[in-house]
């Protein structure tokens, strides 16, 4: 099994012993020494980077699943014929410079990628880069959205059959709703939500 790594010295932290070690890429990186040892961690980052690069660009597979996450973010930001454009590029949001070119990208992905999660915006009225996207699950991502235009938060809404307000979220396929007569009760509700499920 490949390994990159080659220890430059060794230091405990409380019970836990780690190693510095100088990637062949000329990186450094601190692992526990268990880790190194069992071939958990071979590289600085560098060797998982590469093979995201060839599975999504050699062998036919410029259509992979990352591709097209790259393609459909940059095509939302610059592309006026895009049915959501106004929601992105209309509003001023860019994408990074080192995320221009699709090699970029995979260079500096967030940590955390799977293949049934999708890149989200921590601030949506911020730029798509690394410092603020996140992988997320389809719930959470439809969950983070900007606040209306009357700056009511997205989950609160007013139900006039009822006279109520309610706040609602969906989060791994599971919906809540509450009901309360104060619109700042369904507020405080949606609020406490998001800070439960990190959203």
């Amino acid at each position: 099994m490949e390994t990159r790594l080659t220890v430059i010295s060794e230091s405990y932290e409380g019970k836990r012993l780690y190693c510095l070690c100088q990637c062949s890429c000329g990186n450094q990186k601190r692992v526990l020494k268990h880790h190194f040892l069992s071939g958990g961690i071979r590289s600085c980052g560098c060797l998982r980077k590469e093979k995201l690069i060839k599975m999504s660009t050699t062998h036919g597979k410029s259509k992979s699943r990352l591709n097209s996450i790259w393609s459909n973010m940059k095509s939302r930001c610059s592309n006026p014929n895009v049915d959501c454009y106004h929601h992105y590029g209309g509003r001023g949001i860019k994408v990074c410079g080192e995320w221009l070119t699709f090699e970029g990208f995979i260079n500096n992905l967030p940590e955390g990628y799977q293949e049934d999660l999708e890149l989200d915006r921590r601030d949506v009225d911020g730029d798509y880069h690394p410092d603020n996207c996140r992988w997320v699950t389809r719930s959470v991502n439809c969950s983070n959205k900007r606040d209306k235009p009357d700056g009511t938060p997205n989950g609160v809404s007013y139900n006039t059959r009822d006279d109520l307000w309610k706040a609602s979220i969906t989060f791994n396929g599971k919906r809540k709703n509450k009901y309360f007569k104060d619109k700042q009760d369904a507020v405080n509700q949606r609020l406490a939500w998001n800070k439960e499920y990190n959203i």
